[in-house]
């Protein structure tokens, strides 16, 4: 029988047969923006579908645009999930945060644009709260989104008294089914 020791980072997770590899792990600390803003509505540039209808469809194209976002959780992902590639100094070691989030469109959030994020107040939050709630029910009951018009507006007040960055050379996903 042999025995095998593994290491584990405190941090992530993320295991490691070498302890010098845990110990370098360690070391690249907690990633930015790590609980920032778990439990709060945020506003920021998301990557959303342009017609939901579509997402069955052989091609989906996608915008980028300032949207608020919950944020309900936030996790590291760990480099030790990509150990072979670092060994070879092809990928740069460091903690990822990966957030999970939910909003009134299906979207992917652009976590380069978290310094940017606009923390939205309390008052607007139970509102956004609110809106969400309205909008899921409007969906299981197939009724009129009144919830959509609602927010678009209450963004745009928050928008209009904030400075905000323009959003220009963004990589979108793009999909094209080859079916």
């Amino acid at each position: 029988m042999k025995e095998k020791s593994i290491y584990i980072c405190d941090i992530c997770g993320g295991s490691y047969s070498s302890k010098e590899m845990a110990e370098k792990c360690e070391l690249l600390g907690y990633p930015e923006h790590y609980n920032e803003f778990v439990g709060k509505w945020i506003i920021l540039p998301i990557q959303t579908f342009e017609n939901e209808e579509t997402l069955k469809s052989s091609k989906i194209s996608s915008i980028v645009e300032w949207y608020p976002v919950r944020v309900e959780k936030n996790a590291i992902v760990s480099p030790s999930s990509v150990d072979f590639f670092q060994q070879i100094n092809i990928v740069k070691m460091s903690h990822i945060l990966k957030l999970t989030t939910r909003s009134f469109k299906q979207h992917f959030v652009l976590k380069e644009f978290l310094d940017y994020a606009i923390i939205v107040s309390e008052e607007n939050s139970d509102r956004m709260n609110k809106l969400l709630v309205e909008h899921e029910l409007s969906k299981i009951n197939n009724t009129k989104d009144l919830a959509l018009q609602e927010i678009s507006i209450l963004l745009k007040k928050i928008l209009d008294s904030t400075s905000i960055p323009p959003i220009t050379g963004i990589e979108k996903y793009e999909y094209n089914s080859n079916i």
